[in-house]
């Protein structure tokens, strides 16, 4: 069996090889796991921007995390694509909207009964912006948060014509 040694009189075609698949192992090799994590936009605001101490309890606390926008449905148009990304939930009772992954509201949130007889399913939240990017809050003041499963949340306005909010969680 003859082998073709004659590469290794040529030591730049056999750097030419190498150099491109060195380059490309360097590469995945520096990227970790963490690097892929995602941050939360509402980590530079102090934990007790609103409350000194928990408001959302129980299976409240359940809303907790990011939670990836992925529908609108209702009102005049039917069902329509959301205009933000992101729905971040932190605890002491502190909420925000990204869009283009720039923070463009946030707030606290509370669990407030609002509807004595509700018509709809989930927990009875008001949300009062503290900081918006626009005249209007995004999505006004009381709100009925639906946890469907683990993984994804409805939000409704609490009209029969009004808008629903679907979300997937992220984290």
């Amino acid at each position: 069996m003859a082998y073709n040694l004659s590469i290794l009189n040529h030591p730049d075609q056999l750097n030419m090889k190498i150099s491109p698949f060195i380059i490309f192992i360097l590469i995945f090799s520096s990227c970790s796991e963490k690097d892929y994590e995602r941050t939360s936009h509402l980590d530079s605001l102090n934990r007790e921007k609103y409350f000194k101490e928990e408001v959302l309890t129980g299976n409240y606390q359940d809303l907790y995390g990011t939670w990836k926008a992925f529908s609108v449905f209702g009102g005049w148009s039917g069902y329509s694509e959301p205009d933000f990304d992101y729905l971040e939930i932190k605890p002491f009772g502190i909420y925000g909207l990204v869009r283009n992954d720039t923070l463009f509201e946030y707030g606290k949130i509370s669990p407030d009964t609002f509807d004595i007889k509700p018509y709809f399913p989930g927990y009875q939240v008001k949300l009062d912006p503290d900081f918006l990017l626009g005249e209007y809050p995004y999505f006004g003041s009381n709100r009925y948060f639906d946890l469907l499963r683990n993984d994804t949340l409805a939000i409704y306005d609490g009209y029969f014509d009004g808008v629903t909010y679907s979300f997937k969680r992220v984290n």
